[in-house]
């Protein structure tokens, strides 16, 4: 989700004044530090003008090592009224952008809060309810928050029993706007 929130915002202020809808995502990551600080990275590889190819790294603090790496694909949108406006965004490519100070906060698990449900463990069959919360800006469910369904239902079925998953895939064929979206 944070790589999907990461690549549309770079992605904004490239297309700006239009807007963007993910088209696709893959993650590859290895094993998350738990407990740490992760710096996270954009770059633009390619804006055309009909789609914006980005790629996000994320790396320790200290930058010793990667630990996840994402190519996100973005279909470039006419802007609508009903589209945020983010021409005016003051940070420049190669700048430090911030979200918010989150420092010392700790949310609840990404599951509880997407409120999935599992309904069949085996088959990779979870129903996650469609609210504001999991929304992005044309009501569907937000590309990030698909990508996090994938991967958990990706772990639930994996075959010896991982708990993590170490490459995800993603690519959004239709606009999930009415719930509950269920898993397959």
């Amino acid at each position: 989700t944070v790589v999907d929130v990461l690549g549309g915002s770079l992605c904004a202020g490239v297309v700006a004044p239009d807007w963007m809808a993910t088209s696709s995502l893959t993650l590859r990551s290895d094993a998350v530090p738990q407990g740490q600080d992760l710096v996270a990275t954009a770059a633009v590889l390619r804006a055309g003008r009909r789609a914006v190819t980005i790629e996000v790294e994320l790396r320790t603090v200290a930058g010793d090592r990667v630990v996840a790496d994402a190519v996100l694909a973005f279909s470039r949108l006419e802007r609508r009224d009903t589209n945020l406006d983010l021409s005016g965004r003051s940070a420049e490519p190669g700048t430090r952008f911030g979200f918010g100070d989150v420092t010392g906060t700790v949310g609840p698990a990404l599951e509880a809060t997407l409120a999935t449900r599992v309904l069949d463990a085996a088959a990779g069959v979870t129903e996650t309810a469609v609210t504001p919360y999991v929304r992005n800006s044309f009501g569907a469910v937000n590309g990030g928050v698909v990508a996090a369904i994938a991967a958990h239902v990706a772990a639930l079925t994996s075959p010896d029993g991982a708990d993590r998953v170490d490459e995800v895939a993603v690519h959004h064929l239709g606009q999930g706007r009415h719930g509950p979206v269920r898993s397959s």
